[in-house]
């Protein structure tokens, strides 16, 4: 059988599976479902550009979801090996998992290292990065096939996902609950860089911790409340056009939006004004599904206003 692995290409989101139990939503200004975000009354000084580039984005991202099979929608199942461990896989019942009985037949096997993870059986590779490996299963042995296993390294440890192209979770998924767009929280931020890109350790949704760097801090207003937010990499050294997450939680968690908070992601600006969307706020992977390992917001990353705009509270999980 030919061995197919394909590099896993990052998504528009990292969202990137739970943080906590669903927030319960509110009768006052629910979040909609349907798939064309409303446009809020726009204040005298919303950009119309800024408003289309909102909607434009939260239809696409809609849009990915539904037509994508290798999205967080079509993971089954997940495990996380530490250096040292191991982990065997078989096809069994139409999907795959760890042989029912220890010394049953395996066709693939991982080992991890620090370095690197080690796959053999049907598949054989060594894997260092985020990979896409497809599994044979009679209807495909290319990326078309059904199902597939997704490498990545995390912090200590590697996951190793199952991607079933007929999950029912994506076929169940109606599509993110937005708010409708409001031009009131499109903002400019004044950011200041850290000096140190200080390492912190956050809290997961898995209970473990990850290690985000400290960029900066944007500074801004809503509403005339004067706010801020630090922004974190994923490197202890910058990159060019570098990806930044900035968690945050404000006073819909729990009640209209996801209760352990939600992420803007973006990229680093190159000088002190980056500009601050919250409709394109998204909820952690971990609000739809248990098999992702979602940082949580730092209690500093508290917002004392309301923020209904982006995604809202989760319609399913």
């Amino acid at each position: 059988m030919t061995n197919t692995m394909t590099p896993l290409l990052p998504r528009r989101s990292l969202w990137l599976a739970a943080l906590a139990a669903l927030a319960v939503a509110c009768t006052v200004a629910e979040p909609r479902t349907d798939s064309a975000p409303p446009v809020a009354a726009p204040p005298p000084t919303a950009d119309p550009a800024a408003l289309e580039r909102a909607r434009a984005f939260q239809l696409e991202l809609d849009r990915e979801l539904r037509e994508d099979d290798r999205s967080f929608l079509t993971v089954v199942a997940a495990y996380y090996l530490a250096p040292g461990e191991q982990l065997k896989l078989a096809r069994f019942n139409g999907s795959w998992g760890p042989p029912a009985k220890a010394d049953d037949a395996a066709q693939l096997s991982f080992e991890a290292t620090p370095e690197q993870l080690l796959v053999t059986g049907i598949r054989e590779a060594t894997v260092r990065e985020t990979t896409l490996i497809p599994l044979g299963d009679g209807d495909g042995d290319g990326e078309d096939s059904r199902f597939a296993v997704a490498i990545s390294p995390q912090s200590e440890s590697w996951r190793v996902q199952i991607h079933d192209r007929d999950a029912e979770l994506r076929a169940s998924f109606p599509g993110v609950a937005w708010f409708p767009i409001d031009g009131a929280v499109i903002v400019t931020a004044r950011f200041e860089p850290s000096p140190t890109r200080e390492g912190v350790l956050l809290q997961t949704s898995r209970g473990l911790t990850k290690t985000l760097y400290v960029v900066g801090e944007a500074h801004f207003e809503i509403n005339g409340q004067a706010l801020s937010l630090q922004a974190f990499g994923y490197a202890p050294t910058a990159t060019p056009n570098e990806p930044l997450l900035i968690p945050f939680r404000d006073q819909t968690s729990g009640h209209q939006s996801y209760a352990a908070g939600r992420y803007l992601e973006l990229q680093a600006p190159t000088g002190t004004a980056l500009e601050l969307d919250f409709n394109r706020a998204t909820n952690p992977l971990c609000a739809y599904s248990e098999h992702f390992n979602c940082p949580v917001p730092p209690r500093n990353n508290t917002l004392e206003v309301a923020i209904r705009a982006g995604a809202g509270s989760p319609t399913a999980h």
